[in-house]
This record gives C-alpha cells, structure tokens and sequence, in this order.
C-alpha cells in the first residue's frame, strides 16, 4: 500500500535513499583500490598485473550475483521486497566488514587469496538481492502516489553518494598515509568504515514493510511468458549499458588514467571525486525532468548524447591537462545521469506486479555480472592486448547503439 503520511513519506525516504549505498561503496572500493588489493592478495610485482586480477576477484563475485538474482527475486515475489531487502543486506554485510581483517599473500600465501574470493562470492550472492529488491520495494511502495519517480530518483541516487564516499575515503588514504602505510595497515581503514555504515542503514530500515506469502503469485509464474521476456530483454539491454557506463567512466577511469595515459595519482582521484559530485548531483535533477517531461525522452536523449560525444571527450584525456579532465568526467556525469534518474521508475513499470522482483533482479544481476562486473577486466586487458588506448570509447558506443532502440520501446 502507499504510504501517504508524514512518518510512511519519511521512511520511504530512509529506505529510498540508503538503497545501494552500502553495496556500492564497498565494491567500488575494490575498483579503486584494485592496484593495492592486487599486490596485498596475489603475488605479482607488476601493477598492471595486479589490477589485473584484482579485477577478476571483483568480476567473480558477480556471477554469484546471477544466483542471488534467482533466489532473492524468487522471495521477494513470494515474501515480499520487504522481507528479500532485509535478509539480503545481512548476508551481504558479513563479508563486506570481514575483508578489512583478513591476512595477506605475506601472511598466508593462497589461503588469504582464497579467502578473498570466498568473501566476494558469499557477498555477491547476498547483493544479488540487495539492490532488486530494494528498487522493487520502493517503486511498490510509491507507486500510486504523485511522488513515485522522485522516491524512485532517490533510490537511485543513494548509490552514488556510495561511490562519491568510496571515492573521498580512497582520495583521504592517499592524502593522509604513505604508500607503506596503505599498503602495511591502513587499507584496511577504508573497508572497516562498512561497521558502522551497516549499523546506521540497518537501524532506517527497521521499520521496513513485510508481506504475507504469496504462494499461488510463485506457482503460477512462467519464466519464458511473453509477458516476463519482452520487458526483460529491453531491461536487461537498458541495464547492461548503464553497468558498463558507470563501471567504465566512474569505477576504471581512475586507473585508465593513471595505468594508461600516465595521469598523476592524485590528479586521477581528483577527476574522478568532481564527476561523481556532478553525477550525485543530477540524478534527481534528471529524475524531476522525467517526472515533468517524459521519462523515456529523457532517457533516450542520454544514450543518444554518449553516442556523438563519447569519442571526442575519451580523445580529450588524452591532453593530460587538469581543467580538461575535469571538464571531460564533469560532461559525462551530466550526459550519463538522465539514465540513472529514471531508469527505476521504467523498469518497475516494464514488468508486472506478479513478477516485478523477479524482473529487477534478473535484469539486475545477469547485466552487472556479464557486462557491468567484467568491464574493468575486459577494458584493461584489451587495451593492453591491443596497445590502442581508444578500445574502451569502442565499447561503449557499441553497446549503447544496441540499447538505443530497447530504450525506445520501454
């Protein structure tokens, strides 16, 4: 049922706003620190090979999103969202606090690498639920109500004031300790914050909705109906695009910078805080255009934006001036965000009632775990396969003029 009132407006806002944060904060902290990450749990000496598999510990706990997708999305259409966003942040919060106390390769040789994997597995299977159920449960919640696609906005705004942080506190680590430092003890810092970030979240949604079980809604459910795969496909399409986007312009930029056009550190990290303060900053801006205008206007202006100007702005960093990489991940916050602000009002509309979380979460986790996870692995090894430090700019437009007409027809 909606929530009209002024306590049911301020939980939906809680609920809504800390969607995502906690989960991409601590992933992304493995995108930005995946060099540190790399040397800490494997035994290399190159930094490129470090990122290297860093990247492919980090992809790794995306597949097991894929699994969490099924199971969390098959609760959450039996339980309730409510139920399936409540016992999945739990499980994805226990590896996320442990990382920040495991030993090292130094320490334990391969048993910390494979703790390391094993941490990411159990937590990615717990984030396959996470942020669907999350999306479904606000959309469900707001739906008939005027404020829907501002809530839904909100929602998807909370995870980039988690990467906004993820970035700040990786920014603070190299501003405030030695290399040595970082990499003897005060990594872990940035993990450890996860405590108490999960002990605040967890204490706003203590009020969170349950649901009575809906057996015969699970029974009934056909997973190959046209009416369950069409509006998967255009999601699923839709999803990819924006995973890699946002892998790629606001998670792997600060290597590409640094690994690939031999950017300074702080220089990079600088870059990457302005655009993600940009981007935290449009998502609702984006979200009330779409409410006022038209949602999918909006969001096809988007795609069709990174289409002619992603090439030319890639072709920018390469000038290695600070104004104009600020200026370049500063347009491509502006010019991707149309598409975060509306992107959880579209899904929650494309897919029916009886299966919604079902839609969320596996258009969700198969999109992030396919292409969303593996694009930092994928643009770093081709780049460096290849020796054309273009590749990345390539993929991107490919996909997002496959994404161009599903955008059309959501």
């Amino acid at each position: 049922m909606p929530q009209s009132t002024e306590l049911g407006r301020k939980h939906l806002f809680q609920v809504s706003f800390t969607t995502n944060i906690f989960e991409i904060y601590d992933f992304l902290l493995s995108g930005y620190m995946a060099v540190i990450i790399g040397h800490l749990f494997f035994k290399t000496n190159s930094d490129h090979m470090a990122a290297i598999l860093s990247f492919a510990v980090f992809s790794s706990s995306f597949i097991m999103r894929i699994v969490g997708g099924i199971f969390w999305g098959h609760f959450g259409d039996k339980y309730g969202s409510g139920q399936a966003t409540k016992y999945s942040m739990l499980i994805m919060a226990a590896p996320s606090c442990l990382i920040g106390l495991l030993p090292t390769y130094n320490t334990l040789g391969y048993i910390a690498t494979f703790l390391l994997l094993i941490l990411r597995l159990i937590q990615g299977f717990g984030a396959g639920g996470q942020v669907p159920t999350n999306l479904c449960y606000v959309y469900e919640r707001t739906t008939e109500t005027k404020y829907s696609s501002l809530f839904c906005a909100l929602a998807a705004s909370g995870g980039w004031v988690g990467s906004l942080l993820a970035s700040f506190v990786t920014f603070l680590l190299y501003a405030c300790y030695t290399e040595k430092s970082i990499y003897d003890w005060a990594w872990r810092i940035a993990f450890l914050i996860s405590i108490p970030m999960f002990v605040v979240i967890f204490y706003f949604r203590k009020n969170i909705e349950t649901e009575h079980c809906r057996v015969d809604v699970v029974q009934k459910f056909d997973w190959v109906c046209k009416e369950f795969i069409q509006p998967f496909i255009k999601c699923f399409l839709l999803l990819s695009f924006m995973h890699v986007c946002f892998y790629m312009l606001f998670v792997w930029m600060p290597t590409y910078l640094e690994s690939v056009l031999k950017v300074a550190h702080k220089v990079a990290r600088g870059e990457n805080v302005a655009s993600l303060i940009v981007a935290t900053s449009c998502v609702m801006l984006w979200g009330y255009f779409g409410k006022h205008i038209s949602y999918k206007k909006v969001m096809l202006s988007s795609v069709v934006l990174l289409i002619l100007f992603s090439y030319p702005l890639f072709v920018l960093l390469h000038s290695a001036s600070f104004v104009l990489l600020i200026t370049v991940g500063v347009f491509f916050a502006i010019i991707y965000t149309p598409l975060e602000g509306n992107y959880v009002y579209a899904v929650g509309r494309a897919f029916n009632s009886k299966f919604r979380n079902r839609g969320y979460a596996l258009s969700w986790t198969l999109s992030i775990a396919i292409f969303g996870g593996t694009t930092p692995l994928i643009c770093t090894y081709f780049t460096h396969l290849l020796h054309f430090t273009l590749f990345p700019v390539v993929y991107l437009i490919c996909f997002a003029l496959i994404t161009l007409p599903a955008v059309y027809l959501l």
